[in-house]
């Protein structure tokens, strides 16, 4: 083990097999950067279904951009044992990167918090080649969306349905292509009992779909869901979305080659217009007139190498967009859902593993004004604040993406990145020996 992952080891107070959930049979209250009301209540928590595999590894990344110390309990569920708790406190403007288990695809982790709130990614490996990161979800919730899927010759769609609470949930899945799937029994009335993570290998349902998204409906209970894709070389993971929207930002860096663009249009038909947002200009994606049929999705090809990718309804409907980025020199692919809109203040947890390598902050400029940001890294000694990211620019209808690995040391650091005023969508990437990968930013009022 590296001396990193000694340090990773140590933040480690308490790890124990137990019923786990404990808290999250009351209600979990609301999240600011300010400590908790009272001491001993729970400020808020994170949902994080990563999934896994034979070998794989995964961690949680968590970060506290507040002045006060942040005590945290993660408890993670996978199918068939025992939930697993682990406690550390999170120092004031540090993070800590903990690993959790990930022996199953059904495995996911839950992160409460006493006191400050932290923010948290997750990051998982598979040891055949691969890494794949995103922000764990801020809610559970009674419907969810994914759009970037395919189960394509080499390729597998993953669906990981995690239940947090202590009672049972009862859910259908709805599966999306480019046209009608019939729909099974298996995906109907799906019964996840409380405390425990199920996932859903959606190739079994329709196989050899370029495009293939996955709509949750929740009757009973509430659930967080996330999307892992399986290639042969390769893994990637986005985070379902709570609800459907008129636009929608995809940040992107690292890629040398073609995105594969999924739009999932649930309600009703979508004609769309997509713009590439590059470093020096800002220009029509050249798609032409398209169109997805309601209830249907489809996958468009958009050159974008290093850009971001903005994506708007021609009309009053509303569509789930995803993002797949590939890099030649990796047979790892990247993904990401994406945000519905910019904001002011981000935190984006980081898309590389403890073993370390590249890593590059994505700043999508979707507002109308020329914007000043400030970029800190949260790391495991504290906020760092390097003078060259103290005073950068970016221009409306711009990405800019800038190199944190040297001032990271090559390990993963958290970003805390502040605007003057102006509207960003911000995420990390990364290209290291485990593969290439992308997360996307929290916004900070999700933190």
């Amino acid at each position: 083990m590296s001396g990193r992952g000694q340090l990773i080891g140590a933040v480690l107070f308490a790890v124990v097999v137990a019923g786990g959930g404990l808290l999250l049979q009351r209600q979990v209250g609301s999240r600011s950067f300010a400590p908790a009301a009272a001491e001993g209540d729970v400020s808020g928590a994170w949902f994080c279904p990563h999934g896994g595999g034979e070998g794989w590894r995964a961690w949680l990344a968590l970060a506290n951009p507040s002045g006060d110390e942040s005590e945290v309990l993660v408890t993670t569920y996978s199918e068939g044992v025992p939930p697993i708790e682990a406690r550390t406190n999170v120092p004031a403007g540090s993070e800590r990167i903990i690993e959790v288990p990930a022996v199953r695809m059904a495995s996911g982790s839950v992160v409460e918090f006493f006191g400050a709130a932290p923010s948290a990614g997750m990051v998982v490996a598979r040891p055949e080649g691969g890494q794949a990161a995103e922000p764990c979800s801020p809610r559970a919730g009674k419907t969810w969306y994914l759009a970037e899927g395919t189960s394509e010759r080499g390729q597998q769609a993953w669906l990981v349905v995690l239940n947090p609470y202590s009672i049972d949930a009862t859910f259908d899945v709805l599966v999306t292509a480019k046209e009608p799937v019939a729909q099974p029994g298996a995906l109907r009335g799906i019964l996840l009992p409380a405390r425990q993570a199920v996932a859903l290998d959606l190739n079994q349902f329709a196989l050899g779909k370029k495009t293939l998204g996955a709509t949750v409906h929740v009757s009973v209970g509430k659930v967080a869901v996330g999307g892992m894709g399986l290639g042969e070389n390769g893994i990637r993971s986005t985070q379902a979305v709570a609800s459907p929207a008129r636009t929608w930002f995809l940040p992107g860096a690292g890629d040398d080659g073609p995105s594969a663009l999924a739009i999932l249009a649930p309600d009703g038909d979508v004609p769309l217009g997509a713009t590439i947002q590059g470093a020096d200009s800002q220009a029509d994606a050249g798609l032409g007139d398209i169109a997805v049929p309601a209830g249907l999705a489809d996958t468009f090809e958009v050159l974008a190498i290093q850009s971001g990718i903005a994506v708007a309804t021609k009309g009053t409907g509303v569509f789930v967009a995803g993002r797949r980025l590939s890099l030649s020199t990796a047979a790892d692919q990247a993904a990401t859902a994406g945000a519905s809109r910019g904001a002011r203040g981000w935190i984006a947890p980081p898309a590389l593993g403890p073993d370390g390598g590249q890593s590059f902050l994505v700043l999508q400029n979707v507002g109308t004004q020329s914007t000043a940001v400030r970029v800190s890294l949260l790391t495991l000694d504290g906020r760092v604040e390097p003078p060259e990211l103290g005073a950068l620019t970016v221009e409306p209808g711009r990405t800019s993406v800038v190199d944190l690995t040297e001032a990271s040391g090559g390990q993963p650091v958290t970003a805390v990145v502040e605007t003057d005023g102006g509207t960003m969508v911000v995420a990390q990437t990364s290209i290291s020996s485990a593969g290439y990968a992308i997360a996307l930013g929290l916004r900070a009022d999700q933190v």
